[in-house]
C-alpha cells in the first residue's frame, strides 16, 4: 500500500474514532444543559476534521495519477466515512439551535405547531440532516423559523458544492482508471498472442516448402 492511501486510511480510522467518541460524550450529556455545549463542540470538530479529511482526499487524488491504485475499497471507506463527518456536523449543530432555543420559537415544527424540545435530539437531527441531503421533502419535521431557514440553505449550499466538485472528479477518475486497465490488458493479450501467431505462420511456411519441394 502506497504512502498516500496509507494516509487516507488513517484519516478514516482517526474520524470514526472522532463519531464515536463525540456521540458516546452527547449520550452522556443529552439530558442536561451541558448537551448543547457538547453538541457545538462536535460540530466545530467535525466541521474542521472534514477540512482536512477534503485536503488528504486530495492529496490522494493527485498522487493516483501517476501511480494509479489496484482497488477502490480505502477511498470508498474514505468517502463514506468523510459524508458522515459531515452530516454530523449538520446534525450535532442542529442539536445546538435546539438546545439554545426557547420553547416558544423552536426552530424546527411539526405540522403547524413546533416540536417539544424534549422530543427534539440526535437521532432526529440525522434523520432531518440525512432528509435535506436527499432533498425528498419535508413531512413530520422541517425548519420553521428564520434562523433555523437560513441555516438549512448554508447545510445545502454546502453539500451541493461538494457534490458538485468532487463527485464528477471521482467519476472520470474512475472512467480514466477503467480506460488504463483496459488498455493494459489488451496490450498484454496482444504482446501474448503475437509470438503464437508469428510461430504458427512461421510452422505452416515451413511446411509449405517441405511439401513444395
Amino acid at each position: 500500500m502506497d504512502y498516500p492511501t496509507r494516509a487516507l486510511l488513517k484519516s478514516a480510522g482517526m474520524n470514526v474514532g472522532w463519531l464515536l467518541s463525540s456521540g458516546f460524550f452527547y449520550w452522556l450529556v443529552a439530558s442536561s444543559p451541558a448537551s448543547a455545549i457538547v453538541s457545538l463542540v462536535a460540530a466545530i470538530g467535525s466541521g474542521l476534521l472534514l477540512f482536512l479529511a477534503i485536503r488528504i482526499f486530495l492529496l490522494w487524488f493527485e498522487s493516483i495519477k501517476q501511480h494509479p491504485p489496484s482497488n477502490f475499497a480505502v477511498p470508498a471507506l474514505a468517502l463514506v466515512v468523510y459524508f458522515s463527518l459531515l452530516i454530523a456536523m449538520w446534525s450535532y449543530f442542529y442539536v445546538f439551535l435546539a438546545r439554545t432555543a426557547e420553547d416558544a420559537s423552536f426552530p424546527f415544527c411539526s405540522g403547524a405547531d413546533p416540536i417539544d424540545p424534549k422530543q427534539f435530539g440526535l437521532l432526529e437531527s440525522i434523520y432531518f440532516t440525512v432528509i435535506s441531503f436527499a432533498t425528498v421533502g419535508y413531512g413530520d419535521i422541517y425548519a420553521c423559523t428564520t434562523g433555523s431557514r437560513w441555516v438549512l440553505v448554508a447545510e445545502l449550499s454546502n453539500v451541493v458544492t461538494i457534490g458538485f466538485i468532487g463527485l464528477p472528479a471521482l467519476v472520470n477518475l474512475v472512467i480514466d482508471l477503467a480506460q488504463r486497465k483496459f488498455e493494459n490488458i489488451k496490450s498484454t493479450n496482444a504482446s501474448r498472442i503475437c509470438p503464437l501467431s508469428r510461430a504458427r505462420w512461421s510452422s505452416v511456411w515451413q511446411l509449405s516448402r517441405s511439401l513444395s519441394r
